[in-house]
């Protein structure tokens, strides 16, 4: 109990601050060392209040607008392991920032973060649509293939779910990658997902 209060007592410290390119650089390794998860074997969360979550989602935007993107990461990953629902977390800004970089280091190291860490894998799916759909309003297609093929790896604790399906064909077949949607298809029959009215 106290590893999750812990990070969500700097988090209520740090929403009350105003944060700025300069002030914030004195603060950024404290809340780094204090948010990152941590191995724990308890059971039991904390589940957040909704004003906390209305200060993660204030901080969220000024982390990534600041480009503090491990910082926003950590605090991310810290307030998934509360497990929340997911849309009470404005995650868009953080997925639009990650997909906007030249590559897809931080995307993938926050869903292998997820991934080691059980109580997150029912994420794992909703974000990674997230993260494909982001992907093809960039023009990225070869990065929503590769995305979609961290889901299906043999392995994973990711469900196929019909929503990524309809993302990931709809999104292929627009720009003529007919190749690909036909394997998102046949992954589809594979996991006995009928094919919806969207396809």
């Amino acid at each position: 109990m106290k590893s999750v209060q812990k990070p969500l007592h700097i988090l209520y410290l740090a929403s009350k601050s105003t944060i700025t390119p300069r002030s914030f650089s004195t603060s950024t390794s404290a809340i780094d060392s204090i948010t990152a998860p941590k191995p724990t074997n308890q059971t039991q969360t904390q589940s957040l209040t909704q004003e906390e979550h209305t200060k993660i989602n204030l901080l969220l935007p000024r982390l990534c607008l600041l480009n503090h993107l491990d910082t926003a990461t950590h605090l991310t990953i810290t307030a998934l392991l509360t497990n929340p629902p997911l849309k009470s977390l404005s995650l868009s800004i953080l997925i639009h920032s990650f997909t906007s970089q030249p590559d897809m280091a931080r995307p993938m190291s926050l869903l292998t973060r997820l991934r080691h860490n059980p109580p997150s894998h029912p994420y794992l799916t909703p974000i990674t649509t997230m993260f494909i759909a982001s992907y093809f309003k960039k023009n990225k297609p070869k990065e929503a293939l590769k995305m979609f093929n961290w889901l299906v790896r043999p392995g994973s604790p990711c469900v196929l779910d019909e929503r990524v399906c309809e993302v990931l064909v709809n999104g292929f077949c627009k720009i003529g990658m007919v190749l690909e949607a036909l394997k998102v298809l046949r992954a589809m029959l594979s996991t006995n997902i009928v094919p919806g009215c969207g396809l």
